[in-house]
């Protein structure tokens, strides 16, 4: 008799968060499967073994699936399996005989295709449903069962197993497949860096993408900060129109700065603006002179500016003033005067502290840039108020996030492995 008693289960309990999850299920190598309801299917060492809460006593079999010689009942032949086979393999045979701990059971198949949501994926699988026509004891004596829908198994194009149904219970999708190449990709995730823990380019890059929506387009800047010989190199690369949002040109704006601190204050020293890779504006400010020279082109033509100042006073560019904020906040300073150079043309500004992970640089106390930064003294986000602009932080990386993150993905992509949303 098949009777549905519930049994203790090692998996009891499903976890609701994203995880990783090999998607290849086809049972080829040593894999454990996970579907809903605590439902387990173990391949190991070529054995198949099959967790429910049914009881399944009666056709468990966790030896190695096999198929075995012909038998005949009542005057037919009939090609002979174990459940281990049933659930490795999919038997297509119209009828066959099924062998239990007890006896024998004439199966027949019936076979349909479904459409399934499995594991964030729509697919469609092929479906066997596997149904006890009748059952014998050992003596070969017929004998009554309780329920004769055994096992319905779902199959997709590529023959991975992606649901179950056992004695009738409700069809389990699969949840999550781990093998050894998962638990191999989760130690070297678990031991590689693949997030950047502080603000700090002294041995290696730093590059921090943001992401604005313009016209229900996405435009992206990029910011890379780096160390040569002694200077901060802060590079910042973006649409030209991100910055200057009348502008409709398609043209790629790159800012290249030159900073150092000198006598415990930032100094921006030097600046070239390129517009698609030619030289558009450049300029450098010694601390110790009183003049700037800023060379720029005007209608394809080339011209200069020599603008005075005061020794010491302080010049900055877009990329400067971005890594300015982060060193001031890093250095606890809550407000500072300077002169920002947009493209060729100068003019003074503050940049002050008005909350504690907020700063504003401010023209004649009106907000041109806002400032978010986070504890770690990474802005995460800048608003640009004259024309209602948001631009927000996207990812922070450095040359050995970079490398390992590299690493992973090809470790994914050459496993089958991908990260499941939600599901366990």
């Amino acid at each position: 008799m098949i009777k549905k008693v519930l049994v203790s289960l090692a998996l009891s309990t499903l976890l609701y968060s994203d995880y990783y999850s090999v998607v290849v299920s086809d049972l080829q190598n040593d894999q454990k499967l996970l579907f809903e309801d605590g439902v387990v299917v173990e391949k190991h060492n070529g054995s198949i073994s099959l967790l429910a809460k049914q009881d399944i006593a009666s056709f468990e079999d966790t030896k190695e699936s096999q198929q075995y010689n012909d038998v005949e009942i009542e005057g037919k032949i009939y090609p002979v399996y174990n459940l281990a086979y049933l659930v490795e393999h999919k038997v297509k045979d119209k009828e066959f005989v099924l062998l239990g701990r007890g006896g024998k059971y004439l199966m027949e198949v019936e076979h349909d295709t479904k459409s399934l949501n499995i594991m964030g994926n729509s697919l469609k699988a092929d479906e066997y449903e596997y149904k006890i026509e009748k059952a014998f004891d050992k003596d070969g004596n017929e004998i009554e069962i309780d329920e004769d829908e055994l096992l319905t198994k779902f199959v997709d194009p590529d023959g991975n197993l992606v649901a179950l149904e056992i004695l009738d219970s409700g069809r389990k999708d699969l949840l999550k497949v781990t093998d050894n190449s998962l638990e191999q990709f989760l130690d070297e995730k678990a031991k590689r860096s693949i997030k950047v823990e502080k603000f700090d380019f002294s041995d290696q890059k730093l590059y921090i993408s943001y992401v604005t929506k313009k016209d229900g387009a996405l435009q992206h800047l990029n910011v890379t900060y780096g160390m040569r010989k002694g200077y901060v190199k802060a590079i910042m690369e973006s649409p030209l129109s991100l910055f200057d949002p009348q502008n409709k040109s398609s043209a790629i704006e790159e800012n290249i700065g030159f900073l150092k601190e000198y006598k415990n204050d930032l100094y921006e020293v030097k600046k070239v603006q390129t517009i698609d890779k030619t030289i558009d504006v450049s300029w450098t400010n010694s601390p110790k002179k009183n003049f700037v020279v800023v060379n720029y082109t005007t209608d394809g033509q080339k011209d200069k500016s020599i603008l005075s100042k005061a020794i010491f006073q302080q010049f900055y560019g877009i990329e400067g003033v971005f890594y300015l904020v982060s060193w001031m906040a890093q250095n606890g300073i809550e407000s500072k005067v300077f002169t920002f150079i947009n493209g060729s043309v100068p003019f003074d500004v503050t940049m002050k502290k008005i909350a504690q992970d907020q700063y504003v640089m401010q023209k004649n106390s009106k907000t041109i840039y806002k400032f978010s930064v986070n504890e770690k003294f990474f802005i995460t986000k800048v608003d640009y108020p004259s024309y209602n602009l948001s631009i927000d932080l996207e990812t922070i990386q450095n040359d050995t996030t970079i490398k390992n993150i590299q690493f992973l993905d090809d470790y994914q992509q050459q496993h089958n492995i991908r990260l499941i949303k939600g599901d366990i």
